[in-house]
């Protein structure tokens, strides 16, 4: 995707001028950013005895993730429920699902992603996202490698399909109003 438009997947702001007034308070001072806002910003929740110690310890930042990990982190999303799904674990928001364990046994979660978030995903991090194979693949359905991404990402990726959902089932309650 060389010379295109999009933007990207994770946290890279772009910090504007500084302030070049010598009058003004805040002179020298970088005070906005020159590319848009972030749209995925991902969290860290540190319990506090870590942080009075000023560090985090790195079997919490670079643990592998497995699938409880995964259903954690996707039941965590405002309105998501578990079901199963030809007898897996499957999450969903507002009656649609969003992700599922249907390849644990394989070592991966997946994600339903639009063809351009799937395409991004694996662009920005080929050892960790990769389409599904086949027809489902081809549709936007993403496979995560559960132990390569840190807590961070893996909720990024969930949050990601969670928003998504969200955003098509208003479109549809939009499209049903009268």
């Amino acid at each position: 995707m060389q010379g295109s438009t999009r933007r990207p997947l994770f946290n890279h702001p772009q910090f504007a001028a500084s302030n070049g007034t010598i009058t003004s308070q805040s002179f020298g001072q970088v005070t906005s950013q020159a590319n848009r806002s972030r749209d995925i910003q991902f969290g860290l929740k540190i319990s506090s005895n870590f942080a009075e110690c000023g560090e985090i310890p790195s079997e919490v930042s670079s643990r592998a993730m497995t699938a409880a990990d995964f259903q954690r982190i996707a039941l965590s999303l405002e309105g998501a429920e578990e079901i199963s799904h030809a007898g897996l674990p499957a999450f969903q928001v507002a009656g649609r699902r969003f992700a599922s364990l249907a390849s644990q046994t394989e070592g991966y979660g997946n994600l339903t992603l639009t063809l351009e978030q799937q395409a991004a995903f694996v662009e920005d991090a080929p050892e960790i996202f990769l389409p599904i194979p086949g027809g489902w693949g081809r549709m936007g359905h993403t496979h995560i490698r559960l132990a390569a991404p840190n807590e961070d990402v893996l909720t990024g990726a969930l949050t990601t399909a969670w928003k998504l959902r969200i955003e098509k089932n208003e479109k549809v309650r939009r499209k049903r109003r009268p």
